[in-house]
C-alpha cells in the first residue's frame, strides 16, 4: 500500500492548493457570493486513488492513471519557492473574483445552469513524487491551478474530489529531475510517451539509434563528459572517470541545434573541455547545465568580438580558458588563516529566480575579467559596454531591466 503526505510539504517548492485557498482568499465575502453555485462532476466511472493504490500495488512509471483525488491532497511547486508553478498568482483576491465570474457565467451555460461544469474542465494533470527520507509520496499538479480553486468555490469553500491524470516518477530521481519533468509537462500524453523524463528519453534514444542523441553522445565522448553513467555503461574507455551532466540540456537535439545552434561548436566545446578542466580545481564531480551555457557564451563571445569593429578579438582561446582556469583556482584556495567560501560551477546557477546567463556570467567574473585583460595585454584601459565586445555581450540578454544591470556591472 502507499503512504501519501497530504497535509505538510515533503519538498521546498510545494505548497498545498487547499490549505493557500483557506489562508488567503476564503472569507465570509467570499462564501457569500458563491452560495447556491453547483458542481455537476460525476467521477463515478473514475477509481479513487485511495481504492487504486490499497495492497500491493506498485506504480508504473510509464503509465498515467485517471484517478480522483481529494482536493486537499494536491499540491503545487510555487515559484516564490524557486518552482515553476505561477499558483500564488491564481490564489489571490483578484484570480478569485475572475474565478467566481467563471463559475456564474461557465460557456456550457445551458438553462441558467451555473457552477463547476464537469465536461468544461477536463481532467488535472499531477505527478507523484517520492521523498525517501519519509517513504511517502506526495502529488504535486503542473496544470489546473484555475480549475482547483473553482472546485473549492463551487464546493462552499470545502476540497472535494477532482479528476486528476496522475504520473509517478521513478523512486530514484533527483529533486532537480521530478521539478525539471513536471515543469515541461505541458502535455501528458500516454501515447507519446511524455512521461519519459530526459534520462530515459536520451537513453532510449541511443540505444534506438536517433541521431540527435547520437551527436550529442559522441560530443559527449570527444569533451570528456557522461551522463547518468550511459558513457561507462557502453564501454567507452576512461568514462567511470568522466565529469557527469545533471542534464544534457542544449547538448541533446544534437548537431546545428541548441548550444551547437546559438553559440556554435567549437565554443560549446571549448566549454565543456574547459569545465573538465575546473572541476578537476573545484573538485566536482557533476555539474549543471547551466555552467556550460554561461561558459560557452564568454567563448563565443570574448573569442569573436574586438574592443573595435576591426580589431582583434580581446581574447584567443587559450587566454580566456587560462583565465577561467585562474579565476576558479583564486576561489578554491586551501589556507589555515582564512576560511573562504568556495565557488564551483554549479555556483553558477538559475536558482536564484533570475534565469538569464549574460546576467550571471557579468555578476561573476566582473571586474577580475578587465583586470586579466589589461594585465596579460599591458594597457592601461579594459573593455567597456560601449566597446564593440561589451555591446555583444550587454545586447545577449533581451531583458530590458537586466540589460541596465549588465551594462552597470561591466561598466564598473
Amino acid at each position: 500500500m502507499i503512504d501519501f503526505e497530504t497535509n505538510k510539504p515533503l519538498f521546498t517548492d510545494l505548497v498545498n492548493n487547499f490549505q493557500e485557498f483557506q489562508h488567503k482568499v476564503w472569507n465570509e465575502k467570499i462564501e457569500s457570493s458563491v452560495k447556491g453555485l453547483t458542481d455537476d462532476s460525476d467521477y463515478s466511472n473514475v477509481k479513487q486513488i485511495e481504492d487504486l493504490t490499497q495492497g500491493d500495488f506498485e506504480p508504473n512509471d510509464n503509465l498515467l492513471y485517471d484517478v480522483t483525488i481529494p482536493g486537499d491532497w494536491i499540491f503545487s511547486s510555487s515559484e516564490k519557492n524557486h518552482g515553476y508553478d505561477r499558483v500564488d498568482d491564481v490564489i489571490t483576491e483578484s484570480g478569485v473574483k475572475k474565478a467566481i465570474h467563471h463559475l456564474k457565467n461557465p460557456p456550457a451555460l445551458k438553462d441558467g445552469k451555473k457552477g463547476f461544469v464537469m465536461n468544461d474542465c477536463g481532467s488535472l494533470q499531477a505527478s507523484a513524487r517520492y521523498d525517501v527520507e519519509s517513504g511517502k509520496w506526495q502529488i504535486a499538479k503542473n496544470l489546473g491551478n484555475n480549475r482547483l480553486q473553482m472546485k473549492f468555490l463551487a464546493n462552499n469553500g470545502k476540497p472535494s474530489r477532482i479528476r486528476v491524470l496522475l504520473r509517478f516518477h521513478p523512486k530514484d530521481l533527483t529533486f532537480d529531475d521530478m521539478k525539471t519533468i513536471e515543469a515541461n509537462g505541458h502535455s501528458v500524453d500516454a501515447g507519446d510517451r511524455s512521461s519519459q523524463n530526459e534520462k530515459q528519453k536520451f537513453i532510449s534514444g541511443y540505444h534506438g539509434g536517433n541521431k540527435k542523441a547520437l551527436y550529442c553522445f559522441n560530443f559527449l565522448n570527444k569533451v570528456g563528459m557522461d551522463y547518468h553513467g550511459l558513457l561507462a555503461k557502453e564501454g567507452v574507455e576512461g568514462a567511470e572517470n568522466f565529469l557527469a551532466l545533471k542534464s544534457v540540456n542544449g547538448l541533446k537535439d544534437g548537431k546545428g541545434c541548441g548550444h551547437f545552434k546559438k553559440y556554435g561548436e567549437h565554443d560549446v566545446k571549448l566549454a565543456c573541455e574547459t569545465a573538465v578542466e575546473i572541476a578537476k580545481i573545484t573538485g566536482e564531480k557533476e555539474i549543471g547545465a547551466t555552467s556550460i551555457e554561461c561558459l560557452s557564451q564568454m567563448f563565443s563571445i570574448f573569442t569573436n568580438y574586438g574592443i573595435s569593429k576591426n580589431s582583434r578579438p580581446v581574447f584567443n582561446s587559450d587566454e580566456l580558458q587560462n583565465f577561467f582556469i585562474a579565476f576558479f583556482k583564486r576561489h578554491n584556495q586551501v589556507s589555515e588563516e582564512f576560511e573562504e567560501e568556495k565557488f564551483g560551477l554549479n555556483d553558477m546557477n538559475v536558482s536564484s529566480g533570475v534565469k538569464d546567463i549574460t546576467y550571471i556570467n557579468a555578476m561573476t567574473f566582473w571586474p577580475l575579467i578587465v583586470n586579466y585583460y589589461k594585465k596579460i595585454k599591458g594597457v592601461q584601459n579594459g573593455f567597456k559596454s560601449t566597446s564593440v565586445v561589451g555591446t555583444e555581450f550587454c545586447d545577449s540578454t533581451k531583458d530590458k531591466w537586466l540589460h541596465k544591470e549588465v551594462v552597470k556591472l561591466i561598466s564598473t
